[in-house]
């Protein structure tokens, strides 16, 4: 086995300094890349929806996992929380973080809690579209919030995700929504979970292809009696009640106005 010999002179002492920053820098890269995509992610709330995201804690466990703690976003000037959650961490790609762009290799989200108003002197989502056309309601523009929760959808989330304990409510003039979420799990595009809409149970099982845009997912629901859901009952009228759902969705294009889905909804002891 052949031995290299030990740098003599000078390169004793350089080599081993050039050793310890790189490691130093392996090290302290993920952290300061996190605050980086912190500060400019809080900037960029502030700035183009008037929202101010409080971070209690951040930290990197190993080389690039964030563990976000006590985290919670409301309108500039408000103390009406829309969004806070007690925990979650995620693992940042390091090369897109580089370049700024955030892309999550795997989210835990724990304990989190939307509340959204929109009544007369207590809103906390207005300020979430840069203009009232393209807020929906009767005279705004439902395709680009379907647009914007689509791409949070399919851009956004990693294909590994667990989320624990999640609780919406929203609430209008028109429509209240309450949805809790104990616990929703998408590994390796095998999807599972369920949730409480307005008090009563589904669950859900299936697949979801983020990359590709795909799923083929089935929603169950153990009482098949009719129930008002919120918006549907209010636009038409019409009370549903349902054994089984199945969504299948084989392409999915979005822009900022319009949405275009293609796929299908199978029901089984669809009551109407």
């Amino acid at each position: 086995m052949r031995k290299f010999p030990w740098p003599r002179g000078k390169w004793r002492f350089i080599l081993p300094g050039i050793l310890i920053l790189l490691v130093a820098g392996v090290l302290l890269a993920p952290r300061l890349l996190a605050g980086r995509l912190i500060a400019r992610l809080q900037t960029r709330l502030e700035t183009r929806h008037g929202m101010h995201l409080q971070v209690g804690s951040y930290r990197i466990r190993g080389i690039s996992e964030l563990e976000l703690q006590r985290v919670s976003l409301c309108p500039v000037n408000s103390t009406d929380t829309l969004l806070k959650f007690r925990e979650m961490r995620v693992d940042l790609e390091i090369m897109p973080a580089l370049l700024g762009r955030v892309q999550l290799d795997g989210l835990v989200l724990d304990s989190c809690t939307v509340r959204a108003w929109r009544l007369p002197g207590r809103n906390n989502v207005s300020t979430l579209w840069r203009s009232r056309a393209e807020a929906p309601g009767p005279s705004g523009n439902y395709a680009q919030l379907a647009s914007t929760l689509l791409h949070m959808v399919f851009d956004v989330l990693p294909d590994d995700a667990r989320i624990r304990a999640l609780d919406v409510q929203y609430l209008s003039e028109q429509d209240t929504l309450r949805c809790y979420v104990p616990e929703i799990q998408l590994e390796d595009e095998a999807l599972k979970g369920s949730f409480a809409l307005n008090e009563r149970l589904y669950t859900m099982e299936g697949t979801l292809n983020l990359g590709g845009r795909e799923a083929d997912f089935t929603l169950r629901s153990e009482d098949t009696t009719l129930a008002a859901l919120p918006v549907l009952y209010r636009k038409t009228g019409v009370l549903l009640g349902f054994r089984k759902l199945r969504f299948q969705l084989q392409e999915a294009e979005f822009e900022r106005d319009t949405v275009t889905l293609k796929g299908g909804v199978t029901a089984y002891q669809l009551a109407v």
